[in-house]
């Protein structure tokens, strides 16, 4: 899901963060339904930026539904 997210988005994932006990933008995931990806992503223009990737559904799990919350550096 992340990498399909990227090309689509065109940027490069430079660095997946430790996310563990971390849900970010997100207070309440869904109880195991989702999952929450921290990264640091490469635009065309060599900028980088860092993200969180919320992944899935609150009821129906992980589906194709991803939220994006771009944190500023």
């Amino acid at each position: 899901m992340v990498s399909r997210w990227a090309a689509e988005n065109e940027v490069t994932v430079v660095r997946k963060h430790a996310t563990w006990f971390r849900v970010g933008p997100w207070p309440f995931v869904g109880g195991g339904h989702q999952t929450v990806r921290y990264l640091t992503v490469r635009d065309a223009q060599g900028q980088e930026r860092d993200c969180w990737l919320l992944l899935g559904h609150f009821l129906w799990g992980l589906t194709d539904q991803i939220r994006v919350v771009w944190r500023s550096r």
